[in-house]
């Protein structure tokens, strides 16, 4: 298993947060440190690794995937009771788990259909079984939802390379939103449901390219000035500031810096992490995510 430490954030009502997993060797585990960087907790009490952490404010739970008897599972934390619960049981692969907005329903990815697929479970139905959105022979994943709970993006390779589409999810209509001679990978919705954060890839350590599509005319636009080499951009609960991974700021060749990128002043800052714990030269970032609503620790 990749040594990685995958970082999701969020905004707190007093103070901003990030959920945060961190791994080392075979295990990884999700904490929650302030945007200061400082006054760190692990997540939960459970054994196991963890990983794709999302909050779901309308539930108060963070929803993750999580290692069980060698398979990956989803799992879902909730904060006041202090206690797991797995959402779903299957052999197949489930990951990148998104709570739609107003907590009723869970997108996931998974690979139970022999390919990378986007799920759909809700979780307003517990014995519901999973209803799935894509139905394309090409790789399916990331999925994000809309500020509204209508629809999702997603990438997909189901022309050869990456693209970005949107699909509604009460009529499981498709709309293609990105057809360009390059891969473009994890969407992120913005705050005000009128622009689509993505990034372009090749490799690890180039081509990582920041973008923004305008829903209105399928309009794409890049930041140059975060460089190229930014990984996993999402927006910031306001939708004036931008997370990513830089390699070309890396503390080491696998080790990206976490990044806050300001579009209006066009300037980018580092965050940086403190915990006495244990050694952050040991670990390396390998996601990046900003959720759209505070965490109520």
């Amino acid at each position: 298993m990749t040594l990685g430490l995958v970082v999701q954030a969020t905004a707190g009502p007093l103070s901003e947060r990030f959920l945060i997993t961190a791994q080392s060797g075979p295990l990884s585990k999700i904490f929650v440190v302030r945007r200061d960087g400082r006054d760190w907790h692990r997540l939960t009490n459970q054994a196991g690794s963890e990983a794709d952490a999302a909050y779901s404010p309308a539930r108060g739970e963070v929803f993750y995937r999580k290692l069980v008897r060698n398979n990956w599972e989803l799992a879902a934390w909730n904060l006041d009771r202090r206690e797991e619960r797995i959402i779903h049981q299957h052999l197949a692969l489930e990951r990148q788990p998104a709570p739609s907005p107003d907590g009723s329903q869970l997108a996931f990815t998974s690979n139970r259909y022999g390919n990378d697929e986007i799920m759909l479970l809700r979780l307003d139905q517990p014995d519901s079984e999973p209803e799935r959105l894509t139905w394309d022979q090409g790789q399916d994943s990331n999925p994000n939802w809309s500020p509204d709970g209508k629809s999702l993006v997603f990438a997909s390779r189901r022309n050869g390379q990456s693209d970005l589409y949107s699909v509604d999810v009460e009529t499981g209509k498709q709309r293609r939103l990105t057809n360009s001679n390059q891969d473009e990978v994890d969407p992120r919705w913005s705050p005000d449901g009128e622009k689509i954060l993505f990034q372009t890839t090749r490799t690890r350590y180039s081509q990582g390219l920041v973008g923004v599509l305008q829903l209105q005319n399928l309009e794409t636009s890049y930041y140059p000035e975060v460089g190229g080499s930014a990984h996993q951009p999402s927006w910031s609960p306001d939708g004036n500031s931008i997370l990513y991974l830089d390699y070309r700021s890396a503390r080491a060749p696998s080790s990206p810096a976490l990044m806050l990128f300001s579009p209006g002043t066009r300037e980018a800052e580092p965050i940086v992490l403190y915990r006495q714990e244990f050694e952050l030269t040991r670990w390396s970032f390998r996601q990046a995510s900003w959720n759209v609503a505070g965490l109520g620790l």
